[in-house]
């Protein structure tokens, strides 16, 4: 992405986030829903099916990506790299489902996702069996020539002690 571009969508975004109370964000179209929710299902399915080609096709150029550890990658092929090593050996083949999410317009064409996910059980490098095992991702997609990729994820884990104890509940 050329920086005028990147400019662009982080005007966008920074607008959006600024604008008056009664300038909310809108609700997705149908069409809009759908090519969303097609994005956030081939996040998870490419994943367990390792299918990096296509879990490519998923991210802008320029993507951005936070792990749950905090890690920082920078790129569509840096962003494939980190998820090929991780989703070969840690993760390797445990499904992902979407548990709830929620979505907003920012822009037309930019739109802001949390998703609450759920990752099948897997064994850990140590041996031990990983259960119950929820994550929250934040995305920022990007809609280009009709289709939502993404710009930007962050991924936390959910601590189901913490959870109980929300102090925003």
């Amino acid at each position: 992405m050329n920086i005028l571009r990147r400019l662009t969508v982080t005007g966008a975004i920074l607008a959006a986030s600024l604008s008056l109370p009664a300038q909310t964000p809108a609700t997705p179209s149908a069409s809009d829903q759908e090519g969303i929710d097609k994005t956030l299902t081939a996040f998870g399915a490419t994943l367990t099916a390792k299918d990096f080609d296509n879990f490519a096709t998923l991210f802008t150029d320029d993507a951005d990506f936070v792990n749950i550890v905090g890690m920082h990658w920078h790129g569509k092929a840096q962003i494939v790299k980190a998820h090929r090593v991780v989703f070969t050996t840690r993760y390797n083949g445990n499904p992902q489902h979407i548990v709830e999410k929620s979505e907003a317009l920012l822009t037309p064409n930019i739109a802001l996702v949390v998703a609450k996910i759920q990752m099948d059980n897997y064994t850990a490098r140590d041996g031990k069996r990983m259960t119950d095992n929820f994550f929250r991702m934040t995305l920022v997609l990007e809609k280009e020539n009709g289709a939502w990729l993404i710009r930007s994820a962050e991924n936390t884990v959910i601590d189901l002690m913490a959870a109980p104890h929300d102090p925003g509940q």
